[in-house]
């Protein structure tokens, strides 16, 4: 009957409704992982600058971030460039 496939379609669009929500919220994670990852890299590129720049340079720290970073980034490249000197 009409009344059963009106039902049946109600209740297809709410399993697709909670689908839709469940990946808003893993696309926002994903985005917010990535937002940190970008953070992160930012600040181990900043490190390695400055730290080109110090007369004594720290070679500990920075390296542990940035091998942190270059596992998850693809701006690894500038990283490792920048990194190359003095790792």
């Amino acid at each position: 009957s009409l009344h059963e496939a009106n039902h049946q379609t109600m209740s297809e669009f709410e399993s697709l409704k909670k689908v839709n929500m469940e990946l808003t919220k893993k696309v926002e994670i994903l985005e917010n992982t990535k937002k940190q990852k970008d953070a992160d890299l930012l600040t181990a590129t900043e490190m390695v600058k400055q730290n080109k720049q110090s007369t004594s340079p720290i070679t500990d720290i920075p390296a542990i971030l940035i091998t942190e970073v270059m596992t998850e980034s693809d701006d690894s490249e500038i990283v490792l460039n920048t990194n190359k000197e003095w790792l």
